[in-house]
Order: C-alpha cells, then sequence, then structure tokens
C-alpha cells in the first residue's frame, strides 16, 4: 500500500461520518466541557456589562453559600467589599479581595479576571477564575502576629540554618549582644560563641536535626565588645511549610543579674560563716 493510499482510507472514512455522528460527537465535547465547569475545584464564573452572573459553577456556589438560583438574581457589586477592587472595567487582572457570603462573614479569594470581547474589541462579558484563599491569609495573620511578638520580644530570639548561619535576628538580641541585624544576618553564629565553648553548637545542631528540643541550660554568650554574658538557652527545630526541618530557633535569657547575686549570696554567707566561726571559738575560750 502507497503512503497515499494509507492516508486515504482515514480520510474517507472521516468524510462519511454523517451529520448525526458529528452532532453526537460535538455533544460529546460539550458534555465534557461542561463537567469540567460544574466539577472544577476553583470557582468559576461569568457576567455581564452590569456585573450580574450569567453563568457559576458548583465550587463557586460552595465558597458563597449560595445556590446557582440565588447567585444568578445577584449582581458582583453585591457580595463585593467597596475599596477591595479598583480595576479598571475592560482590563484582564489577578487580585486577591474579600466576598461577603450569604450568611455575611467574609470571605478571602484569588481572582484571575479576563475581559471577553466581541468581534470589534469591546467589552462584552468577563469570565473570572476564583480561589478561596481564607485559610492561607488566616495563616498569614498568624504568622505577622507571631512575627510582632519575636521582633518585640525581651528574649533574644535568633534563627540559624543548619550551616549555622544566622537567618534571623530580633530586637533582644541586639540587646544582648549588641550586634544589629544589619551586622550577623548570613554570619556564623559561631561567632557568639566563646572558644572554650566552640563545641556546644554542631552538639546542638544534631541533637536539633533528630528533631528534639534543647531543654534550657546555662552556658555562656560573647557580647560584641568581647565580654562574657551567663545566658540560660533554649533551642527548638524551625520546621518548613512541608514538615522538613531548615534550621533551629535560639532563645536566650540574660541571667547575669541573677549570677551577680548569687555571687553576692556566696559571699555574704561565706563572710557570715566565718564570723560565726570566731565568734564560737571566742565563746569556747571564754568558757574555758
Amino acid at each position: 500500500m502507497t503512503r497515499s493510499a494509507a492516508f486515504a482510507g482515514p480520510l474517507h472514512r472521516q468524510r462519511n461520518n454523517g451529520p448525526g455522528e458529528v452532532r453526537e460527537c460535538i455533544a460529546g465535547e460539550r458534555r465534557a466541557t461542561e463537567g469540567d465547569f460544574s466539577q472544577s475545584a476553583a470557582g468559576i464564573v461569568q457576567t455581564d456589562l452590569r456585573g450580574r452572573f450569567l453563568l457559576v459553577n458548583n465550587r463557586f456556589c460552595e465558597i458563597l453559600g449560595y445556590s446557582e438560583s440565588e447567585l444568578i438574581s445577584v449582581r458582583m457589586r453585591d457580595i463585593c467589599i467597596a475599596g477591595d477592587i479598583d480595576a479598571e472595567r475592560g482590563q484582564s487582572f489577578e487580585m486577591e479581595s474579600r466576598l461577603r457570603r450569604k450568611d455575611g462573614s467574609l470571605v478571602w479569594v484569588a481572582s484571575s479576571v479576563s475581559a471577553l470581547r466581541d468581534k470589534d474589541g469591546g467589552f462584552q462579558q468577563a469570565t473570572a477564575i476564583i480561589v478561596d484563599i481564607t485559610e492561607r491569609k488566616r495563616a498569614q495573620d498568624v504568622e505577622r502576629g507571631l512575627a510582632a511578638i519575636i521582633a518585640s520580644s525581651n528574649e533574644a530570639i535568633l534563627g540559624i540554618d543548619l550551616g549555622m548561619k544566622i537567618t534571623s535576628w530580633n530586637t533582644g538580641a541586639e540587646r544582648l549582644y549588641g550586634y544589629t541585624a544589619d551586622e550577623v544576618i548570613s554570619r556564623s553564629v559561631l561567632v557568639l560563641v566563646p572558644e572554650d565553648r566552640q563545641g556546644e553548637e554542631p552538639a546542638i545542631l544534631r541533637q536539633v536535626s533528630a528533631g528534639l528540643k534543647v531543654e534550657p541550660y546555662e552556658t555562656a554568650r560573647l557580647h560584641k565588645d568581647g565580654r562574657s554574658v551567663p545566658v540560660l538557652l533554649s533551642v527548638s527545630p524551625i520546621y518548613d511549610a512541608y514538615g522538613v526541618i531548615v534550621g533551629a530557633s535560639k532563645i536566650a535569657h540574660d541571667i547575669s543579674a541573677r549570677k551577680d547575686a548569687e555571687r553576692l549570696q556566696s559571699v555574704l554567707v561565706g563572710g557570715l560563716n566565718h564570723r560565726v566561726k570566731n565568734l564560737s571559738a571566742a565563746v569556747l575560750a571564754i568558757s574555758r
């Protein structure tokens, strides 16, 4: 069989497809498209020039708590929060905004909006793919809150990676160690460790890499001016979004005042014991 003959068969069969087969093929493609639209994990909507919903899928209804029939009678402006949307009509854009649910609560969504134009290029309709990002926004709020707490904490809090490079540094660390964040970020944490304690950091890192916390213990660290500062140090693993250990968080509390008080107490107790011994010796001498 020649190459032209090999192609002729399929071409001939396609030409013999009747109108009914063509209609069925088109109908099948339409059903598949409608199924994708209805079952999409993202909300999909289509609106007219006045913002009225023409088409909405199941996921968009779930996000807002409305039925499809209820949304068809609603305009986009009825569920949007004033000030959240500032894009010009007719332009395609992406944005994050809030929508008001049927029960009055707010939901954060990420929207990718595209303009549908007529043959003359005029804006005719709009279509949008909408994803619920409320949980992500809540997580970001929690992260910002924790970051604010860490930044303003009186405790010295710093982060290091698994290579012992400093990755974060709060104001408490600035006060305790004397370095600004710009001076130490990306430097080795060993710059803070006295020469006779350099072996502590690798041991800490091995423990943290195994997913274990280092319970608070007394040690010493170096100030920028070279003096040794007694601290109570605790260390915990830092995990990324996938649960993989990527570093360690170190919290140091300055115990200089306590150590000074302990030394003073020791001196006072020693002096008192000395006086008591002298007094006892005197009493014994007199009694004889």
